[in-house]
């Protein structure tokens, strides 16, 4: 659905993503680190709409 690669600073950057699905799903949140001093990875609050009903 979303991916995003390459060099992104120093900063953390906001994404928004939205699914219109009608039944029920999962969310798999993968990440993987590159070589180096700036192959660092993160992910920070993570949250769902209230109107997201979680199983």
């Amino acid at each position: 659905v979303w991916n995003q690669n390459g060099q992104r600073g120093d900063e953390w950057l906001r994404a928004k993503i939205v699914l219109k699905v009608q039944q029920p799903f999962q969310v798999l949140i993968e990440g993987v680190r590159g070589a180096g001093y700036e192959g660092d990875i993160g992910v920070d609050d993570t949250s769902f709409t209230p109107g997201c009903q979680l199983l």
